[in-house]
């Protein structure tokens, strides 16, 4: 029965009292503070831990969970590079944070930092050198280490435009 078909709780003249629906026995019951808050909080905390048991598989008497950090990818955009070449493209896909190491034994360099779009479009980058915070689109300098935000990025180039004198690695990781 439902409770718009049952009659409410009243005192001795008449008067309603403050009640509660009880789905249990399917009628009112008087309204105690103390019994209906505490009641009210169990139920509440007896399913937070019915659906945190559900989260967590429970195996030989101890909760087993695996706690995830972030996804880390290794890339080289330029091993001992002698002449001047795009290099290898990076798949952004969904990394979010590009930090790449320049170094080598060129005495001169110079690299241009680029995303190649969805239709092959090439666009210059800007990068934050981490050494002094300068922001710029290319360097020429030797061991740097320069980080990119590439979130929604579709490639990564590292272009390496001129170099004389020796090699250059271009080498980084992407997190997630």
């Amino acid at each position: 029965m439902a409770f718009q078909d049952k009659e409410i709780l009243r005192d001795k003249n008449g008067k309603p009292i403050p009640q509660v629906w009880n789905e249990d026995i399917q009628d009112y019951e008087p309204y105690d503070p103390k019994n209906h808050v505490t009641k009210v909080k169990d139920e509440k905390l007896n399913d937070l831990e019915t659906k945190l048991d559900a989260l967590i598989t429970r195996q030989d008497g101890e909760y087993k969970t695996k706690l995830t950090g972030s996804n880390i990818e290794n890339v080289t955009f330029h091993n001992a590079a002698t002449t001047p070449a795009k290099g290898n493209e990076f798949d952004v896909g969904g990394f979010k944070t590009l930090t790449i190491s320049i170094r080598g034994t060129s005495t001169s360099r110079t690299l241009q930092f680029k995303t190649v779009e969805y239709d092959g479009f090439e666009r210059t980058i800007a990068g934050l050198r981490m050494s002094d915070f300068k922001i710029d689109t290319q360097t020429t300098g030797n061991s740097e280490i320069w980080q990119f935000d590439v979130t929604g990025l579709n490639k990564v180039i590292v272009d390496l435009t001129a170099v004389s004198g020796g090699s250059v690695f271009v080498k980084g990781r992407v997190v997630a």
